[in-house]
């Protein structure tokens, strides 16, 4: 079995790494989406529903995982804007320019959005210089 330390450890390898050096942050299509599902669901984070898709599982809703999924650009860009407030990493001000933003400029939003939530990794972890 694989410790809580681990599953945490990898997350945030697969989170940062996602988000901090890989050429495309938010996944497109259903290869990457499913890699990193079923990975989330090695690790006991999440379980595949009868009809597809899957749910978090218990362990997942403990160590956040939406907001790790967030992190690795896994959700979509306007349910990430809503779990960044809702764990108050963004202001009101900044949902408000975010949507807009989403609703104005689908072609790039990706490289604003992606710097926002850079920001809010790192005010997640408490660090100033990270990456």
């Amino acid at each position: 079995m694989i410790s809580r330390t681990d599953i945490v450890a990898t997350v945030d390898e697969i989170a940062s790494r996602r988000l901090f050096s890989e050429p495309k942050w938010l996944v497109e299509g259903p290869i990457t989406a499913n890699a990193l599902d079923r990975t989330l669901q090695t690790l006991g984070l999440a379980e595949p529903l009868p009809g597809g898709g899957s749910r978090h599982t218990n362990l997942g809703k403990e160590l956040n995982i939406d907001l790790q999924e967030v992190f690795m650009g896994l959700i979509d860009p306007w349910d990430a804007v809503h779990i960044l407030e809702d764990n108050n990493l963004v202001s009101d001000d900044e949902v408000d320019s975010l949507f807009d933003l989403l609703e104005m400029d689908e072609k790039h939003y990706e490289a604003i959005l992606r710097t926002r939530v850079q920001q809010a990794y790192r005010d997640h972890h408490g660090a100033k210089h990270l990456h």
